[in-house]
């Protein structure tokens, strides 16, 4: 399972993120040769609901997305 980093969030604003909204992801994952990679993505939801909607967009879109590594909640 991948790393949800919310260090820039909560620097930005004082507190973890809850609830529902548009949450902008920065997805870290490597594709099936090994290299790495990322991209910004903006999925609405919960958290834990954008993010998998994000995961499932980035592999529709980049068919090279293999294993996501770690997802940064952007501010």
């Amino acid at each position: 399972m991948a790393r949800t980093n919310t260090e820039q969030f909560e620097f930005a604003h004082g507190h973890k993120p809850r609830g529902w909204g548009q949450w902008y992801l920065d997805l870290h994952f490597t594709d099936g040769n090994g290299r790495f990679s990322s991209q910004t993505v903006a999925a609405t939801g919960t958290l834990t609901e954008a993010r998998q909607l994000a995961w499932k967009r980035l592999k529709a879109e980049c068919g090279g997305a293999r294993q996501l590594l770690e997802v940064d909640v952007l501010p």
